[in-house]
């Protein structure tokens, strides 16, 4: 993936991209993230293993696994700090990025990224998604996009798989999108049916990582969720339970014609 640095998002104030990564910079990556997502998006997770990446120092612990296995492992020639052995992308700056973390809550295990549709036009391979999905409607209000999804190959990462992709869909119906988007490599399909997304027959052609399948997830869509006995379905009745007649209203108004 690809962006620019000191993004201006919807008339709000440019932010150097010198600030990103000089002194104080947590603060700087603080307050950006609050400017796009509420507090309530930041409240601790009810799965102990899953906390949000408040932090530069939280980011570079996912961006050094997103390194170790995107570029040491997989020789993807991803635009990374080769130096720090960590990659990160100007869209985290803009995104939540959820992580599975050990018993110390110190050494990320997996981790995905979760991205407001409205803001994945500034990076050129989520911007890809948008256009190449016909549910997807200008400004995108209606999606939010799921990538990097990031996994230690070792049991006890793949067990906290589950848990991180309820809570991330948890944030996408708390954000009032329709429709969750993201593209995969074709072997990983079956993971993303698993949770309810199916492939939309679209795919994409990155530089990088090369042919990938789009696949949509309709988060409001109960009667798939429990076709497919998705491990999402209790987070959806447990956020209708608690809906307010503002929170039903939204709720459709990005239903399908």
């Amino acid at each position: 993936m690809s962006g620019m640095l000191g993004l201006t998002l919807h008339g709000a104030r440019k932010i150097p991209s010198s600030l990103l990564h000089g002194p104080g910079c947590d603060t700087v990556h603080r307050l950006r993230r609050a400017s796009l997502w509420s507090a309530d998006y930041f409240q601790p997770s009810k799965y102990y293993s899953i906390t949000l990446a408040r932090t530069q120092k939280d980011l570079n612990n996912i961006g050094r696994l997103r390194y170790e296995l995107f570029v040491e492992r997989d020789h993807k020639a991803y635009a990374a700090d080769h130096s720090n052995s960590v990659f990160l992308e100007p869209i985290d700056k803009l995104s939540l990025n959820i992580q599975a973390v050990d018993a110390d809550r110190e050494k990320c295990l997996a981790a995905v990224r979760l991205t407001r549709g409205q803001d994945g036009m500034g990076d050129r391979q989520l911007a890809a998604i948008l256009t190449n999905c016909e549910l997807a409607r200008p400004p995108y209000a209606n999606c939010v996009l799921l990538s990097r999804l990031t996994v230690r190959p070792e049991p006890r990462a793949r067990s906290r798989i589950a848990d991180l992709m309820r809570h991330t869909y948890s944030l996408g119906l708390r954000q009032g999108a329709r429709y969750a988007l993201l593209a995969t490599r074709p072997s990983l399909i079956p993971l993303f049916r698993r949770f309810g997304s199916v492939p939309t027959g679209r795919r994409l052609h990155d530089p990088v990582a090369s042919d990938l399948e789009i696949l949509v997830l309709d988060l409001l869509n109960r009667d798939h969720l429990a076709a497919v006995s998705s491990p999402l379905l209790a987070e959806l009745d447990a956020f209708l339970a608690n809906s307010t007649p503002d929170t039903d209203e939204s709720l459709h108004q990005y239903a399908p014609t």
